[in-house]
């Protein structure tokens, strides 16, 4: 039996395949690093699940742009987001959390 892919397909199965590579990992801490220099904990007090999104949104919407020459503008892109949001959320909750707890202690009352 033969399956036939789009070459969207094969671009996001390329993706997914390299997203515990080293330096793959890399990048991406980066981006979700850079992310806290931009969303700030103090601006989301009572609103923990918004910092958390905000700062995973940001970092997915640039992770995937760093690949835009794959992805940029191809259908099913959505899919893709959804993946790597889910996928940062596992990997890099902790950090963020960590970030945000610690950010909150900075905060004026």
């Amino acid at each position: 039996m033969k399956f036939v892919i789009t070459e969207t397909q094969e671009n996001f199965l390329w993706l997914i395949r390299r997203l515990n590579e080293p330096d793959m990992v890399d990048h991406m801490t980066d981006i979700v690093v850079e992310g806290f220099d931009y969303v700030k904990p103090c601006d989301y007090v009572t609103d923990t699940k918004g910092y958390v999104n905000d700062i995973l949104e940001g970092s997915m919407e640039t992770f995937i742009n760093s690949y835009d020459d794959q992805f940029g503008g191809h259908e099913g892109i959505d899919k893709l987001h959804e993946y790597i949001y889910n996928f940062m959320r596992k990997k890099y909750l902790g950090i963020i959390m960590n970030e945000y707890t610690s950010g909150l202690e900075d905060c004026e009352d």
